[in-house]
């Protein structure tokens, strides 16, 4: 294509780009180079850093599901006590120690809250409202487990009390690898054990007398436990199936405990140096199972307060409890397993003396429910966890946390 003048068209365009009337200049710094909007880098991370699940008036109308998609206005920000107290202490903790006040209060009343049109406090009465004998903690990887929006894995179900992970202080991920693979390397020992005897057995024209010994027996007993822990142990069977996989897990692993021993009992009627290792999975298996009884029911059993929030959520509420991150609550009718869960507040420490009012739905009283509301009371209505022994008040939830 071709123009008046004999010119192509990016030739044209070229030469009428070099021909424009520039009248700016390169006055304009880059960010990071000459230019810098965040003139505390370290206040600014810690506005990035803190939370913003808060409790705003304008969520009141909202759903559970609204919620967790709903970000919170300026005006709610700057005038939330724990969100200004969490970001003051963040920036008195990791922020130069050089660093001018005045600098901080310009951060504070200009960048921190965008379109903000007041806030609350100023940095240094934020700052006077934190609780110096219990200040916020920052979130540990061991904390953030349940801080995530996917399905908590079930390897974490296990990790409440386990003995062999605190002696050896490894990460939860390796030793739950290390368990699986050892697992499957001693299941399929035990077959191959089992098969090449049987074989032996069979060719030498002695099965048909073996199986009636009961070291034979036993034997049997302990290769069928073992074979069946892998396929009640596969992935989609523990997501489907938790607390069914939980207490098949437990049962097989006794039986297999049991049928060992015998097995190694009839075979060699005396000592022979095998039990002992038989004594010492006994003995730590069973020491981890006594001391998760000893750490619930040293400090007794706690009733918790249930609230109905929708059709899909339940607002559990323990008094008197002081915990974070979160915790592993047991139920009395099912003292074999226990389930997560996150904790949402804990009023206690910096909340001291504050006493939050229950709800008649919150003793879920089963003389005004439905069955579906009745069963759902039935499920989760007594809570057995780790708890200082106190008594309450009849309509009275004292300090502790909520899940």
């Amino acid at each position: 294509m071709r123009l008046f003048t004999g010119l192509s068209l990016p030739e044209t365009l070229i030469l009428a780009l070099f021909t424009l009337p520039f009248t700016a200049s390169a006055t304009e710094l880059l960010q990071g180079y000459g230019r810098n909007d965040y003139a505390l880098p370290c206040a600014q991370a810690c506005t990035w850093a803190t939370p913003t699940t808060l409790d705003c008036p304008e969520y009141a109308a909202m759903s559970a599901e609204e919620r967790a998609v709903a970000y919170p206005s300026a005006t709610c920000m700057g005038n939330d006590t724990w969100y200004l107290t969490s970001i003051a202490w963040c920036i008195t903790s990791y922020c130069s120690k050089d660093t001018k006040p005045y600098k901080i209060e310009i951060f504070w009343g200009t960048k921190m809250i965008y379109q903000v049109q007041s806030i609350k406090f100023s940095y240094g009465e934020a700052l006077a409202q934190v609780d110096t004998k219990t200040p916020p903690k920052p979130m540990s990887p061991d904390e953030a487990v349940l801080n995530r929006t996917i399905s908590i894995d079930d390897a974490s179900h296990r990790q409440s009390s386990c003995l062999l992970l605190r002696l050896t202080n490894w990460s939860y991920s390796t030793f739950i690898l290390l368990h699986r693979w050892v697992a499957m390397v001693c299941v399929v020992q035990v077959i191959l054990h089992s098969l090449m005897w049987l074989q032996i057995m069979v060719e030498a024209h002695s099965h048909a007398e073996a199986v009636t010994y009961p070291y034979w027996q036993w034997g049997i007993v302990g290769t069928v436990a073992f074979s069946l822990l892998l396929p009640f142990s596969i992935l989609p069977f523990r997501r489907a199936l938790y607390e069914v996989f939980l207490v098949v897990h437990i049962c097989l692993a006794v039986v297999v405990l049991v049928g060992s021993w015998y097995h190694i009992w009839y075979l060699f009627e005396d000592t022979s140096g095998f039990e002992i290792w038989l004594i010492i999975a006994i003995a730590v298996w069973g020491y981890e199972r006594l001391l998760r009884i000893l750490r619930i029911s040293r400090n007794g059993i706690k009733k918790a307060y249930i609230t109905k929030v929708d059709e899909k959520y339940l607002q559990i509420d323990i008094p008197d409890m002081d915990a974070h991150g979160h915790c592993f609550v047991y139920f009395p009718w099912r003292p074999w397993e226990n389930h997560p869960f996150s904790i949402v507040n804990c009023s206690r420490g910096q909340l001291e003396g504050e006493v939050a009012q229950s709800s008649s739905s919150s003793q879920v009283e089963g003389k005004s429910q439905s069955p579906t509301d009745a069963s759902l009371f039935k499920e989760v209505g007594m809570v057995a966890v780790k708890a200082p022994s106190s008594s309450t008040g009849n309509n009275t939830i004292k300090p502790g946390i909520t899940l």
